[in-house]
């Protein structure tokens, strides 16, 4: 009888502190998204309609990343891609490339060759 007891008033308790948990990761994803879109907005309004950004907060560093991807239409044309700690304001990490084939790729201080190299280094901050 006190294991029935104790299991109910376990799932009594959980159940509440559950809801307000996620509650509170949706509160910081839906702040997260908002940061990540002030930050594009600034950054790049020379280039409307050029770039799109992805903002991401990830639980388990506690912190909002935004993923930045601009469309530059010089000679050669060229894209970049940035990972930002939003919370920090500072870039993590760039991966451009232009039409040529001329590659710039790092994460942190590591360099890399390409952009699934560049990927498979980001993913840690874009993971919960």
């Amino acid at each position: 009888m006190k294991l029935i007891m104790i299991a109910a008033a376990s799932v009594v308790l959980i159940g509440p502190a559950q809801a307000q948990i996620a509650t509170e990761k949706y509160d910081l994803q839906d702040r997260c998204g908002k940061l990540a879109a002030k930050a594009f907005a600034q950054e790049w309004t020379q280039y409307p309609g050029k770039g799109n950004y992805e903002g991401h907060y990830s639980s388990r560093l506690n912190k909002c990343f935004s993923v930045e991807t601009i469309n530059i239409f010089g000679n050669p044309p060229s894209r970049m891609t940035r990972l930002f700690d939003l919370n920090e304001s500072r870039m993590i990490g760039e991966y451009s490339k232009t039409a040529d084939n001329y590659v710039f790729c790092r994460v942190q201080q590591k360099r890399c060759k390409s952009e699934a190299e560049w990927r498979a280094l980001i993913k840690p901050f874009m993971e919960d």
